[in-house]
């Protein structure tokens, strides 16, 4: 199985974009997620992109509070009065990321209930 297709595997470009969107609001926390692109991406199996960072993959070890919190952050963009008349795509990336950091979550708790 891709790697990427984990829930728990962002990409470089994923990261850095919710880092972006968190540092103003809540620094301690886009650091957190910063920290993550700071660590080893995640092997990749074909020769022609392993020097393209572009193209790197990591696996997301925060524990639940923090990407609850990162949940909730991205949800703040996605309220009507947040949204950027001057740049509207903010809003729809904190969307997309809010789903892919929600399916996060999602497994954490999933994985909590099967430890059981």
């Amino acid at each position: 199985m891709d790697p990427s297709n984990e829930v728990d595997v962002f990409s470089r470009r994923s990261i850095q974009i919710t880092f972006e969107l968190l540092r103003k609001r809540n620094p301690r926390l886009a650091l957190a997620v910063r920290n993550i692109a700071g660590g080893e991406p995640l092997a990749k199996d074909y020769d022609k992109l392993l020097d393209d960072k572009d193209t790197d993959h990591f696996r997301v070890e925060l524990d639940s509070y923090n990407v609850r919190e990162v949940v909730e952050e991205l949800m703040t963009f996605t309220y009507p009065d947040a949204v950027d008349r001057q740049n509207p795509g903010v809003n729809i990336m904190a969307r997309t990321l809010m789903q892919d950091w929600l399916l996060l979550a999602h497994q954490m708790v999933a994985n909590l209930a099967g430890d059981d």
